[in-house]
């Protein structure tokens, strides 16, 4: 199964003019999604996905009657390919679309080839295979989005707040008519019907200090729902905010052990998935495709390399 055949990832309704896409990303459900929300005079997509996975994306809009010529804005939580790679195509193929993205992000998609290079050397020859084109687009296309905004998406007002820790330059959006609290990577990820709260700690900018202060703006909006982009809508806002910088420290633990104990990369990998393993079990029994599913949303590959990262920059690791 793969994005490009025929199959469909049905959309799933959310809240009052609000829909989940799942993306289908690498031909698997519940990895990815983009979020359709309605407004009164058009469209917005709140993240667009990769390029490789925009004909899933075309599809699940047409199954709700839409399509991208609806869409007039796009909103990416933050800059990372797996939820801003389509945005040059899709504005270069739709001239009425706009972007919506934090200042510190802007020039990294407007002139991505900064951005190509670094994914380049994590995903080498696997780049046009998990992420597809890649292509620029003129700045004039953006608005920028500063903390505490409150943005027009189609008629429907949203409230931005700069939410750091996972990527500086990353953006949640409260939509105050339904209380849905859209949070990219910032809550982390959890796929349906985990409980568990992945950690998104991919590099090169985790910040844990700065993490534990968006949790307590996340939590400050009284939100009635998290709509995680990888993946899906969850209500017990509470327990989901208390595991996500919880999460992230015990998965550093296990890398600090691990390497400073004299484990190798592979090996620290290997402790990280066992970890997901157990969570797994413990709430489902043996399910591969619910690992592979997480698989896809965290890698436990990169979150070694992301958790490396900041030991090495609090000094506990040679650089």
């Amino acid at each position: 199964m793969h994005d490009g055949d025929e199959t469909r990832f049905s959309p799933q309704r959310v809240a009052d003019g609000i829909t989940l896409l799942d993306l289908g990303f690498q031909g698997r459900a519940g990895a990815i999604g983009a979020y359709v929300v309605e407004g009164t005079d058009g469209l917005a997509l709140i993240e667009t996905g990769p390029a490789s996975t925009r004909a899933n994306l075309e599809r699940g809009l047409a199954e709700i009657g839409a399509s991208l010529a609806d869409v007039t804005r796009l909103v990416p939580t933050h800059i990372h390919l797996d939820h801003a790679g389509a945005v040059g195509g899709l504005l270069r193929d739709y001239p009425a679309m706009r972007v919506s993205l934090y200042p510190t992000g802007a020039p990294f998609l407007t002139d991505p080839e900064r951005l190509v290079k670094s994914a380049g050397r994590l995903y080498g020859d696997a780049m046009d295979r998990l992420w597809g084109e890649v292509v620029g687009f003129d700045p004039e296309r953006v608005d920028l989005v500063e903390d505490g905004e409150q943005i027009d998406l189609g008629g429907r007002a949203m409230l931005a707040r700069h939410t750091p820790g996972h990527a500086g330059n990353h953006l949640s959006f409260l939509d105050e008519r339904t209380g849905t609290l859209f949070t990219g990577d910032a809550a982390g990820a959890r796929i349906a019907p985990l409980s568990w709260v992945l950690p998104t700690v991919s590099p090169p900018e985790i910040d844990f200090d700065l993490w534990r202060q968006t949790v307590d703006v996340l939590r400050s909006l009284g939100a009635a729902r998290l709509a995680v982009t990888h993946f899906g809508v969850f209500d017990d806002v509470e327990a989901h905010l208390d595991q996500v910088v919880a999460n992230g420290e015990d998965a550093l633990a296990a890398v600090r052990q691990g390497l400073t104990t004299g484990g190798s990369e592979d090996e620290v990998t290997a402790i990280l998935l066992d970890r997901e393993r157990a969570v797994l079990m413990q709430e489902r029994g043996d399910d591969p495709e619910l690992l592979a599913r997480m698989e896809l949303a965290m890698p436990t590959w990169l979150a070694t390399l992301g958790l490396q990262r900041v030991l090495k920059k609090r000094g506990e690791l040679e650089m």
